[in-house]
């Protein structure tokens, strides 16, 4: 309207200045407005109130969140369609955004920054989706967050305080997913909350979970379906209600391999401990001056899995660890004794040159201690198993059994992998091992001395674990089968042939029937020759059939016919 009246003058001339500066404002105001407007603009896919700002996209068959949502938007639904993947920029420009109902999609991974990115969320439905993980650390900040819903999902974990910062959330659905257990007091710390939903979810009705139903039963009003909260294990509770389980928890049982270590000064060893239960017990170590043993970088460390290396042994590493194996139930332990042996002068480590050579006998054909101490020892492998071998040692000359020999073996393609140690008995030539694995290598090394020549150690490969074999148990299944089919085939066949017949000779006989009054002409089945019929009385009489001696002459048939 402004352009017009302002072209219908014939001269700008004619104007005030103050008539012309109101008249630039004015355009300026409708030109902002327009942008705003077109600012507003609806995506075609959808349906827009502008009132509240609130876009409905709902059953459209939309494969994609659209684009060019309105910035203004603070109430969005995207509801029933297959909407199988959220970009991460999906809502980058929706900072007013209160609102976001995704309902009934394919949805099945949610982007940590799609969520991040709303800082006013407050109502957020995610529920009848594919979702195996959802992004609780963007959530945690959403403290105007009043209403969840995840259910029908295929969701699993969900981590300890992954709502504790939601101090307004009121309505929480969690329903028909496949939670097994849920940390430690995870709806405590919600002030707010007035209603939760849990059922069908196979819950792992453990001593890990008594709280879970401490907290329902002291909050049945939260929770209107308590009842339908079932356990799904162990197999004696599977069916029965959380509020009527009756818990009964004990420590987890525990075992330490092995539970005396006896190994050599500088030498590196290690000790794994097992314990067992639901839920999975923590395992830790403490040393004998009763320290908690940690897992960072050290000599002596947990490894994780309830290994503990004790690496490059001291004299002052010995003593008594004791592993702690904790649940809901109750606490555990288990003691492993560590012997540290000092190392002696005849055991420090001498040039390789020196080692790897055979030393000179004295003349009179005896041997010095000294030189017994460094005698080299050949090492073989026999019996070799699947499971273990036998580690033989033997050697040129005399084998001086003044003292005892140091075992030291390891996987030989895992460097990284402790090596284990121990000590035999004096005189033992022979060491069965029966804890390998089979198709691994190993190298095993038996010596006096602490650091043992290439002699002293082989190098062999288990066998692979024997697969019964089911050729001949195939080769018979197929021939019974076989001949199964053959027989199959020929009643087939036989019946298929007698209904031929049957039908052929067809009913009475063989003789065709008509009806009264009517002639007809039937087939003999002995000559293939059609023969006449004539009805008498209402019964049908057959003509007697021509002479049975037919005879063939150049290629046409004489028959003769008897009277009747």
């Amino acid at each position: 309207m402004v352009y017009r009246a302002v072209f219908a003058l014939r001269s700008f001339r004619m104007l005030r200045p103050t008539t012309m500066a109101c008249l630039v404002l004015l355009i300026f105001v409708e030109l902002l407005d327009t942008t705003a407007q077109a600012a507003m603009t609806c995506p075609k896919e959808c349906n827009c109130i502008e009132e509240d700002h609130h876009v409905l996209c709902n059953a459209r068959q939309l494969s994609t969140i659209p684009r060019n949502l309105p910035k203004e938007t603070t109430k969005l639904e995207v509801t029933w369609n297959n909407i199988r993947r959220i970009p991460e920029d999906a809502f980058s420009n929706l900072t007013n955004l209160e609102l976001l109902h995704l309902q009934g999609n394919a949805i099945s991974n949610l982007p940590y920054n799609s969520l991040l990115r709303l800082p006013e969320l407050t109502f957020l439905v995610l529920s009848e989706n594919h979702l195996r993980d959802f992004p609780w650390g963007a959530i945690k900040d959403k403290v105007e967050l009043t209403q969840l819903a995840l259910n029908n999902n295929q969701l699993s974990s969900v981590p300890p305080n992954a709502l504790k910062t939601l101090r307004n959330l009121q309505r929480l659905s969690l329903e028909d997913n496949q939670f097994s257990t849920f940390p430690t007091d995870f709806f405590r710390g919600l002030p707010s909350l007035t209603r939760l939903t849990l059922h069908n979810n196979p819950l792992n009705c453990s001593c890990g979970m008594r709280w879970l139903k401490t907290w329902v039963q002291a909050n049945m009003e939260k929770v209107p379906k308590a009842k339908q909260i079932e356990c799904a294990w162990p197999p004696h509770l599977k069916g029965k209600r959380l509020v009527e389980v009756n818990f009964t928890c004990q420590p987890p049982p525990i075992f330490v391999y092995p539970r005396e270590i006896i190994v050599l000064e500088r030498y590196t060893t290690a000790a794994q401990c097992i314990a067992l239960g639901e839920p999975k017990p923590s395992i830790s170590w403490v040393s004998p001056d009763r320290q908690v043993i940690g897992t960072s970088k050290g000599r002596i460390r947990s490894l994780g899995a309830g290994v503990l290396l004790l690496n490059r042994v001291a004299i002052e590493d010995k003593g008594t660890y004791t592993c702690v194996a904790s649940t809901p139930g109750g606490s555990s332990v288990a003691h492993v004794v560590v012997k540290v042996q000092t190392m002696t002068s005849a055991d420090a480590p001498r040039p390789r040159s020196s080692t790897l050579q055979p030393p000179t006998a004295p003349q009179n054909g005896n041997t010095s201690p000294k030189d017994q101490k460094i005698q080299p020892i050949s090492v073989r492998a026999e019996n070799v198993s699947p499971y273990g071998a036998n580690i033989l040692v033997t050697s040129n000359t005399s084998y001086n059994n003044a003292g005892p020999l140091r075992v030291y073996y390891r996987v030989r393609s895992d460097k990284l992998s402790p090596g284990y140690t121990f000590l035999l008995k004096v005189g033992v030539r022979n060491y069965t091992f029966q804890e390998f694995s089979p198709s691994t290598e190993y190298i095993v090394c038996m010596s006096q001395k602490i650091e043992p020549t290439l002699e002293e150690c082989v190098v062999f490969e288990t066998l692979a674990e024997k697969k019964p074999d089911y050729t001949a148990y195939i080769a018979l299944a197929v021939c019974i089968g076989s001949l199964f089919l053959v027989l199959i085939f020929s009643g087939l066949g036989y019946c298929c042939a007698r209904c031929r017949i049957k039908k052929r000779r067809g009913p009475g006989g063989g003789h065709h029937h008509s009806s009264p009054q009517s002639h007809s002409r039937d087939t003999d089945l002995h000559t293939g020759i059609s023969l006449p019929t004539i009805s008498q009385q209402g019964h049908e009489h057959m003509i007697p059939p021509p002479n049975y001696f037919t005879k063939y002459e150049n290629g046409f048939v004489i028959s003769r016919s008897i009277e009747v």
